[in-house]
C-alpha cells in the first residue's frame, strides 16, 4: 500500500518543519511549499491526496490555492484542509464557499493534536464520499 501524500503549505518555515515531521512520523509522505504559487506548482507536479494550507500568506495566500485547484476538474477532487489562525465565522464561511473540505485554527491544537485531528478529518471525509450501499 501507498503512502497518502500531503502538501503542506505555510509561510511559516518553523511550523511547516514542525508539522511535515509530525505528519511523517504518521506514515504520510510530505511535500511543503511556502506559498500558493509554488504550492500549486506541486499539485500539478506531485499530485497529493491532501492539502493542508495556511490561508494568510504573501505571494499566493490560501484562497488563490482553492481557487486554483478547485477550477481545475483534475484537482477538483483533492482534499483541502486549511489549518489556519483565521477563526470568526465569517472567515469559515469564506473558506468552506471556497472550497475547504475543514479548517483547523492552528491556536486550538497542539502539532500532535492537530495531526490527530487531520487523520480524523481525512477518515470522515473518506467516508462520507463512499457510495451508500
Amino acid at each position: 500500500m501507498t503512502k497518502e501524500k500531503i502538501l503542506l503549505v505555510d509561510d511559516d518555515e518553523w511550523l511547516l518543519n514542525l508539522y511535515g515531521e509530525r505528519l511523517k512520523l504518521e506514515g504520510f509522505e510530505v511535500v511543503t511549499a511556502t506559498n500558493g504559487h509554488d504550492g500549486y506548482e506541486l499539485v500539478i507536479t506531485e499530485k497529493p491526496d491532501l492539502i493542508l494550507t495556511d490561508v494568510v500568506m504573501s505571494n499566493g495566500d490560501g484562497f488563490y490555492l482553492l481557487d486554483k485547484i478547485r477550477s481545475n476538474h483534475d484537482f477538483g477532487h483533492i482534499i483541502v484542509i486549511c489549518l489556519t489562525n483565521l477563526a470568526s465565522s465569517h472567515d469559515f464561511e469564506e473558506l468552506e464557499n471556497a472550497g475547504a473540505n475543514g479548517i483547523l485554527v492552528k491556536a486550538d491544537y497542539t502539532p500532535t493534536q492537530a495531526v490527530d485531528k487531520i487523520k480524523q478529518m481525512l477518515d470522515k471525509i473518506k467516508k462520507d464520499a463512499l457510495p451508500e450501499k
